[in-house]
């Protein structure tokens, strides 16, 4: 297995899918396709995660095509995520990791004033009724 690329960045609250290929790998009965993040097995029946799996033959050589889509990103999605092929036994045969890093969009500052005293900040409260 190869990821596509190695590190991705998302923003909280967006979607992100995650792409892995592969090569010589057959579909049968004796090979099957996972996700790990951070060491735990994604199983396909959340409404976080979805997982695609495609084989095909273009010129002869078998390859796979997998993708791992992260619906509404949250910052903890943030880690390291393995692609893997495993064998009949359990054993994982192929496998790439991709890291995934979680960022908040880009906001401007966020300013609280107490309603309170709001002749301690006339200049500020001035400001912010602007915006």
């Amino acid at each position: 297995m190869r990821a596509e690329q190695t590190k991705y960045t998302a923003i909280v609250g967006t979607d992100v899918k995650l792409v892995c290929n592969g090569e010589d790998v057959v579909k049968n009965r004796h090979t099957s396709l996972s996700w790990v993040f951070n060491e735990t097995e994604i199983k396909n029946t959340s409404d976080h995660y979805r997982v695609t799996v495609d084989f095909y033959e273009p010129d002869s050589t078998p390859r796979v095509i997998t993708q791992l889509s992260v619906i509404n990103v949250r910052y903890a999605d943030s880690g390291k995520y393995d692609c893997r092929i495993v064998n009949l036994y359990g054993r994982t045969v192929k496998r790439d990791t991709i890291g995934l890093e979680v960022k908040a969009e880009g906001r401007k500052p966020f300013i609280l004033i107490s309603a309170l005293a709001p002749s301690k900040y006339p200049t500020i409260l001035r400001i912010l009724s602007r915006s």
